[in-house]
């Protein structure tokens, strides 16, 4: 997925988003959001969104003085998340299709991937969309959905390459391992965060936070071997190339991942909230919509 035209003004409103919540000095605003016009005025059209974005995250932690703006947001959503798992997991016990329930709460959470909404717009999101209560979801709320296909690979797949997206999502993953668990009990699960956070992205200490190492159904933690948003393969370690290459399934979940991804050379199965009109307008959906692909073989 490359850059259009509309990504030039959502990724500088994304970035005044993230000086927000390092600093509100509209002098150091100016000087970030200046030296982001003209770098995006030099960036290559064949760029992904993704590959733009960390570039201008990158200048505004070095514009800015900070490695991780995000840092606070991580911590308090982490002490507001705390009972989330154990709940959501019930639900997705008693839903009729307990994997697509599981499934589409996972979508659900990639509302934190947003850094446009603000804390009070997320939270309004977990109990409009039954994150936090409601009754169990069915897997009918994908606006395009392939769990179907994916419930069949599951019967024949020994293992599963998981690349997580932002850290407050991790509860919902946890629950979509245990329940892939509970579906395949020999499915080994590899799951895949950051070795250092971008903006809310989960890194190895979240995945011990959440429990998410410790579940008996995951065989390891590891992380592409790059600070990048998104997974660019042709920059990612030669470990992980060969774990890419070589899983029986690869789940993705966010937009980032789907962007950096989309001609990777094998299937990818992507999980995510829709959160612009580019990507809308390439799945025929609309921004907001809860997705689940299956990207095309080569």
């Amino acid at each position: 997925m490359k850059i259009e035209p509309a990504c030039y003004p959502c990724a500088l409103n994304r970035l005044s988003c993230t000086a927000h919540q390092i600093t509100e000095d509209s002098w150091l605003h100016h000087r970030l959001l200046r030296g982001a016009m003209q770098e995006l005025a030099s960036m290559r059209r064949d760029a992904t969104p993704a590959e733009m974005m960390f570039m201008l995250e990158s200048l505004a932690s070095k514009t800015l003085g900070a490695p991780d703006p995000y840092h606070a947001a991580r911590k308090e959503w982490r002490r507001e998340l705390a009972d989330t798992h154990a709940a959501a997991s019930r639900r997705i016990a008693a839903a009729a299709d307990p994997l697509g329930a599981a499934l589409l709460y996972a979508a659900r959470a990639n509302v934190f991937d947003d850094e446009q909404l603000s804390p009070r717009e997320i939270r309004i999101e977990l109990e409009r969309t039954g994150l936090r209560a409601g009754e169990p979801p069915g897997s009918d709320g994908f606006a395009a959905s392939a769990v179907e296909a994916f419930r069949l690979e599951l019967e024949q797949a020994r293992d599963l390459l998981f690349l997580h997206d932002s850290a407050p999502e991790l509860p919902f993953d946890r629950a979509l391992i245990e329940r892939l668990g509970v579906i395949a009990p020999n499915l080994r699960v590899s799951c895949v965060v950051r070795s250092q956070p971008i903006l809310l992205d989960a890194t190895r200490e979240d995945a011990l936070h959440y429990g998410i190492s410790d579940l008996p159904n995951v065989a390891r933690v590891l992380d592409p071997g790059i600070f990048a948003l998104g997974t660019p393969l042709d920059e990612c370690s030669s470990e992980f190339r060969d774990s890419f290459a070589a899983a029986g399934i690869v789940l993705a979940k966010g937009q980032a991942h789907f962007e950096t991804l989309e001609n990777c050379g094998r299937p990818v199965y992507h999980l995510l909230r829709v959160k612009c009109r580019v990507m809308a307008k390439c799945q025929g959906v609309r921004v907001g919509d809860e997705v689940f692909l299956k990207g095309p073989a080569p």
